[in-house]
């Protein structure tokens, strides 16, 4: 392949990723949104374009990242980070780069699990402060590391005692339309 082959080759794929962003932003069906971000984005770029969609969708307002206080404020006027994490069924979600010591209010973590029979998005709405607690209660799934916490998380069927870090993050579950009123 010479330099010119690989030059239109890379042209051809900004104008699908261009195309796929144009539709995901007249989509209305989250689902498809993260669907269509995982096939067609990728895992460096479909978090903040399912970020965009959802202020969009929302009519949340976008905060500055210069603000460094997360990523939109909510109708409630809560400022919130959206941390997403895509993987197929049976995987444990990762969510990346958790900035517990900025001034984010609120943590709006996605979790959408799919496989050939179907995907589920999981929604988890968690103030700041019950984050911090939860990543001190269980170090082996959350690591820190200069105020940036990376938390690895596996669905289980525990619920209720916060005896894993699932059933503590199974507290602040919220459903898609639950959203409006954060």
């Amino acid at each position: 392949m010479n330099n010119e082959e690989l030059r239109q080759g890379i042209l051809r794929k900004e104008e699908e990723k261009t195309k796929v962003i144009k539709q995901i932003n007249y989509t209305i069906d989250p689902t498809r949104v993260l669907l269509m971000c995982k096939f067609w984005l990728g895992s460096e770029s479909y978090g903040t374009i399912f970020q965009n969609w959802l202020i969009d969708m929302k009519s949340w307002a976008r905060i500055k990242q210069t603000e460094d206080r997360g990523d939109f404020e909510t109708e409630k006027q809560k400022n919130a980070e959206l941390k997403l994490s895509i993987v197929t069924h049976g995987k444990a979600f990762n969510f990346l780069n958790c900035r517990i010591t900025t001034a984010v209010e609120h943590y709006l973590l996605c979790g959408f699990e799919y496989d050939v029979c179907g995907a589920e998005a999981e929604y988890f709405s968690i103030p700041s402060d019950e984050l911090v607690n939860i990543l001190t209660k269980f170090p082996n799934e959350c690591k820190i590391k200069n105020g940036i916490a990376n938390i690895r998380v596996k669905k289980s069927c525990d619920f209720g005692d916060d005896s894993t870090l699932w059933s503590a993050l199974c507290r602040f579950k919220v459903t898609w339309d639950d959203l409006d009123n954060l």
